[in-house]
């Protein structure tokens, strides 16, 4: 959001309030500069806009057949990428585009384990804000809300057995399909 959309915003949050105290009435449908998404920007991380999306969506009462048309033009790098992948039909059902973006950016269970592994974190960075995005990529790996304590374990030790392995062995177990790759 620019400085104008912020100061617009701003402007009409004073005017509702204004009102308000004054007790005029409200007008029954919300006014639609507040329903509009913001387009994505480089510095968002795709899986946090989209959830965020669908969280404004919801609140402004879109119909989810909408969600597509609403999300499309606010697209930016590789989600948009992403999008551009599916046919015109495709693009317009939303969980298919979702699970295509999210699959384009690693927001899989498979991308961030890697993440988790493998992140490098900026010195200057905040110890909070890494934990922070440590533990999100667990939770996206690990996804306890689905998994049970059992599938859990069985994840973990089967990322760690795939580490202890030569290269050779490593790909043949990889290829027998383990349940996590």
């Amino acid at each position: 959001m620019d400085a104008t959309q912020f100061a617009a915003l701003m402007d009409l949050l004073r005017q509702t309030l204004t009102a308000a105290v004054q007790g005029a009435a409200r007008s029954t449908a919300p006014d639609p500069r507040l329903q509009r998404p913001t387009k994505m920007t480089a510095e968002d991380r795709p899986e946090a806009y989209l959830e965020v999306f669908e969280a404004m969506a919801t609140s402004a009462g879109w119909a989810p057949e909408q969600w597509a048309s609403c999300l499309l033009p606010q697209l930016t790098g590789e989600a948009q990428a992403a999008a551009r992948t599916l046919s015109p039909e495709a693009m317009m059902d939303y969980p298919t585009l979702k699970a295509v973006i999210l699959n384009r950016v690693g927001a899989t269970p498979e991308g961030y384990r890697k993440k988790f592994r493998g992140e490098q974190f900026a010195a200057e960075e905040h110890p909070r804000t890494i934990a922070h995005r440590l533990k999100d990529y667990a939770l996206g790996w690990l996804n306890p809300d689905v998994n049970t304590k059992a599938r859990l374990v069985e994840m973990v030790v089967v990322e760690r057995f795939l580490e202890c392995l030569a290269p050779g062995p490593r790909l043949w177990v990889q290829r027998q399909a383990p349940l996590i790759l």
